[in-house]
């Protein structure tokens, strides 16, 4: 069976359709534990976003925030204060500010913070605002990271829309700051003046796997356009259920939940939490995947990928067709499916399950309401 394709919302590599809208209250973009070149661990480096903030809510609002603590402890941050100041911090120091007042509110401003080594530097719509000498490179630590808030806790949460956030591990000329400014719709990061230092690249909407939340997406996801690519199928085949020695499943039928691999398919037979069918230790911590599936009956149960928080519905309740979703594994690296059905006469019946690792940095989207994809772009 050939794999359906993942389409972005209609932009493409050379034009900035949409951005996310955060709501400033709990909306972010999880990136997950880090424990590779997102970590900038000893370099030289460039943070650059494009924002358009409200200059309201949270006193200290992240853009991106890799820490354990606050003022970026085990990590780094780039942030703003909503009096207009921008500051980016390292392992628990502000490392470099501006004065109040450099934001406007409602207006679209491309920030850069970037570092060479000797010194830290932060402009604004391709202008140098700031700089001081500061050789100070973030840790080699594997902490969390996220768009839009900081790690560690509730608070600090971005209230505005954000597009096109690029991270480098170089640091930057004036004129390639000024070049990639001037790019604007939008520049192309893969193909510009310091692809070869590109780490990442969100474009926040436009991106080749950027995928809404629908009724069978409880993850949107925002994809890594430096790395744009799906990996084989993790279960090597397995999917079709042809092996049931492949796979573990609760089968008690004089129980509440009841799961059965047989007949080369695997089936949900009752009502249940933890009736499911898994593989143990086939996910790694802090990654995001894609998994397709097969619904070729169903008598009114969704579908989930157990385990992972929150759960992902992969086939939505009482249909038949095929579906995927994408997760993020943040609790366990079992993949496991179940179906909470209703009633002990419900059956669901999977096939051809596919289970892919998506490369790259890519992000969960974590609480956002509807919309957030919005057209409202630089």
């Amino acid at each position: 069976m050939s794999l359906l394709t993942t389409f972005n919302l209609g932009g493409d590599v050379f034009r900035d359709e949409f951005s996310v809208s955060f709501d400033g209250t709990d909306e972010f973009i999880d990136l997950g534990s880090q424990d590779g070149d997102l970590r900038l661990s000893g370099s030289n480096g460039a943070i650059i976003a494009w924002i358009k903030p409200t200059l309201t809510g949270d006193d200290f609002q992240r853009i991106v925030d890799k820490s354990s603590l606050g003022n970026a402890n085990s990590g780094y941050a780039l942030l703003f204060e909503k009096n207009g100041r921008i500051k980016g911090d390292i392992n628990v120091a502000t490392i470099i500010q501006t004065t109040t007042g450099v934001l406007v509110a409602d207006k679209w401003q491309q920030i850069t913070w970037t570092w060479d080594g000797t010194t830290h530097f932060i402009y604004v719509n391709g202008k140098l605002i700031k700089s001081g000498t500061n050789s100070t490179q973030p840790p080699s630590d594997t902490t969390n990271m996220r768009i839009g808030t900081y790690n560690h806790s509730t608070g600090r949460e971005y209230q505005g829309s954000m597009s096109e956030i690029a991270i480098y591990n170089k640091g930057l000329s004036a004129s390639e700051v000024k070049t990639i400014y001037n790019g604007r719709e939008a520049y192309n990061h893969k193909e510009g003046v310091c692809a070869n230092n590109l780490v990442a690249w969100y474009r926040m909407g436009d991106g080749v796997l950027d995928t809404k939340q629908n009724d069978h997406h409880s993850t949107g996801i925002i994809g890594d356009e430096n790395n744009t690519t799906l990996s084989s199928d993790l279960f090597g085949g397995k999917g079709d259920f042809s092996d049931p020695s492949y796979w573990t499943v609760s089968e008690n039928p004089t129980a509440t939940f009841h799961s059965k691999v047989e007949d080369g398919v695997g089936k949900f037979l009752g009502t249940g939490t933890f009736g499911g069918i898994k593989r143990d230790s086939i996910l790694t911590l802090g990654k995001m995947y894609r998994v397709q599936v097969d619904c070729t009956s169903n008598s009114g149960s969704n579908v989930q990928v157990n385990l992972q928080n929150p759960y992902p519905s992969v086939v939505p309740a009482g249909r038949t067709g095929t579906f995927f979703c994408f997760f993020m594994a943040s609790n366990s690296t079992t993949f496991q499916l179940f179906a909470p059905t209703n009633s002990y006469s419900e059956t669901v019946t999977i096939d051809n399950l596919i289970l892919q690792e998506v490369n790259g940095n890519a992000g969960a989207m974590r609480n956002f309401d509807v919309p957030y994809f919005i057209g409202n772009t630089p």
